[in-house]
């Protein structure tokens, strides 16, 4: 099971297969967004797979400001931009640590940095020959890895150069710890691999000495590590469909998180909220759904989205604020209305 899969109708289906049908989505499929906030976000996000749009032929991301009362599931939204370029389904959206910039990868192969406030596309990044799936901002906001079917793992400079190059690894997510230390990446097989970041020349530099593993029972979609890294959320496809809350000291699952749909598709999740205690998901079934992180009550199901949600990305600044994405085409940007 895996991202990496030819075909569609199962886990096993991957990106760049032929349809919608795995965990993964097909090249000119549906497609899935995920994203993830920088250190100074200020407001939440969601992601969606990108669709034919009135306002270009191109991929195209909308990103609205949602009001939601927690109390009652009222929501109203205010679009704010629109951010269009990539020539097919949109992967991931994270904010760079300082969040005036925002970094994308694409199922058309390219990642692209925009910038924040305006909109406006930066620079495109031309080194995958397949689709990228994944990647993930280093602390320093000036380098980032990406991952893709081409099996190659990058390390990137943001004015276009490329520092290392790993063959081989076919990676589904990435994540990099807040101290920068090490590297969290899931790959074809059924483990969490961790990798250590160190520097060369005043540069990073990714090394595979001292390098560990997490087995995992079920196919993994995504993970994410909590601003601490003493734990790691993993979303969990096939039969499971729960989130499991992983104890990176002791190598073992916590808790479970249940209630969203993801049986088939690649969903996320994420922590959040005042000190990180809430836990958020998308789900299959076009809503948000939201824990309380350490008893695994599920607190909220939130509509709003008319596709499967893909991401979900809570901001770590300000604890009113999220973003989902979706397969109805659209970044949704959730906090409060001025």
């Amino acid at each position: 099971g895996g991202l990496g899969g030819g075909g569609s109708g199962g886990v096993g289906g991957g990106v760049g297969g032929g349809g919608r049908g795995g965990v993964g989505r097909g090249r000119g499929g549906g497609g899935s967004t995920w994203l993830r906030f920088g250190g100074g976000a200020q407001a939440r996000a969601s992601a969606s797979a990108p669709a034919p749009s009135a306002l270009s032929p191109d991929a195209v991301a909308d990103v609205s400001t949602v009001a939601t009362a927690a109390a009652t599931g009222e929501h109203s939204a205010e679009m704010l931009f629109a951010l269009s370029g990539h020539d097919d389904s949109v992967c991931q959206v994270h904010w760079s640590p300082d969040d005036l910039q925002i970094l994308s990868c694409s199922l058309d192969g390219e990642l692209r940095l925009w910038d924040a406030k305006t909109g406006a596309n930066l620079r495109s990044f031309h080194r995958h020959e397949e689709a990228v799936n994944a990647f993930a901002w280093l602390p320093d906001g000036r380098h980032f890895l990406s991952g893709g079917l081409d099996k190659l793992l990058l390390l990137w400079r943001t004015d276009g150069t490329v520092l290392q190059a790993w063959h081989g690894l076919r990676v589904h997510d990435l994540a990099v710890t807040h101290d920068g230390a090490n590297v969290v990446a899931v790959c074809a097989e059924r483990k969490i691999r961790v990798f250590r970041l160190g520097s060369f020349e005043g540069s990073p530099r990714l090394s595979s000495a001292g390098e560990t593993s997490l087995p995992i029972a079920h196919p993994v979609t995504s993970i994410q590590l909590s601003r601490d890294c003493a734990h790691l959320l993993v979303n969990c496809a096939g039969d499971s469909q729960t989130i499991e809350l992983w104890g990176m000291r002791d190598r073992a699952p916590l808790l479970k998180y249940e209630g969203q749909k993801q049986s088939r598709f690649v969903i996320r999740s994420a922590f959040g909220g005042h000190a990180e205690r809430y836990v958020i998901s998308g789900s299959e079934d076009s809503q948000v759904y939201i824990w309380n992180r350490h008893d695994a009550m599920l607190l909220q199901v939130l509509p709003g989205h008319s596709g499967a949600v893909n991401a979900v990305a809570w901001s770590p600044l300000h604890d009113d604020v999220f973003v989902s994405a979706s397969d109805d085409h659209t970044i949704r940007i959730w906090g409060p209305v001025r």
